[in-house]
């Protein structure tokens, strides 16, 4: 659906290279890891409400092949560990932490291998970030209304469920501050050729991404308590996903 609102330069880039990526029909990590954030997204919120060790245990395992396959997915794992934490949920903590240790293993032997093969994760460049932001509001309609989408799902989702929104949030916010300070992310000799790099490295954010985007209804007042007894996933102070 994006794609109709990115600019005419940004367009074949896209379907040639971003959108093959997403769907999994190029040679890419990104499609796999995609798949293994979702899943591990999904057994973490129904560990959180159901206290579940075997859940957790397997929302760490699919992040651990995430990791494995694209080094940048762990990002989710911090924000996680505070969720279950503010839970008093210790033991899931612990399944978690344990079956992701071996996405993590590998993350820190590769990239102490391969120092260069991936974006730098604790990159950060203010000067940097800024410019890519209006590298992506020059080939989009408007980048205010990304980022409201972005801001406005973080709320909906601290409205509706706090230690999942601890957990979403972190994973997307610190995806989209550090990996989108990579520099040489737009531009090109050719302007009319731009790269498609950004948004590439933003991939393993888009799982939380489409999360918040889906909470934006509600944000409507009321909204939430009327829809609490259809929702199987609730938070500890009452409020359901």
């Amino acid at each position: 659906l994006g794609y109709r609102y990115f600019d005419y330069r940004m367009k074949p880039a896209m379907l040639d290279r971003f959108l093959p990526q997403v769907l999994g029909l190029a040679e890419s990590t990104a499609f796999p890891a995609l798949v293994a954030l979702a899943v591990a997204t999904y057994l973490f919120v129904r560990a959180l409400d159901s206290g579940s060790i075997g859940a957790a245990a397997g929302a760490g395992l699919a992040l651990s092949v995430a990791g494995a396959i694209s080094i940048p997915a762990l990002l989710f794992l911090p924000g996680a560990l505070v969720a279950f934490a503010l839970r008093h949920q210790s033991r899931p903590l612990g399944a978690f932490a344990t079956a992701a240790l071996p996405g993590l293993a590998t993350a820190v032997l590769w990239h102490a291998h391969a120092p260069h093969a991936d974006a730098p994760l604790l990159h950060w460049n203010w000067s940097q970030f800024h410019a890519n932001l209006m590298g992506f509001r020059e080939y989009f309609w408007s980048l205010r209304i990304v980022e409201w989408l972005a801001v406005a799902g973080t709320i909906a989702l601290l409205r509706r469920a706090f230690s999942v929104a601890v957990a979403v949030g972190a994973w997307f916010w610190t995806t989209v501050l550090l990996r989108g300070a990579a520099p040489d992310t737009f531009f090109t000799a050719d302007s009319l050729h731009p790269s498609t790099a950004f948004l590439s490295l933003l991939l393993t954010a888009l799982p939380a991404f489409a999360l918040m985007a889906a909470l934006l209804p509600l944000l409507v007042p009321r909204l939430p308590s009327r829809l609490a007894p259809c929702s199987p996933v609730s938070d500890s102070n009452g409020g359901r996903l």
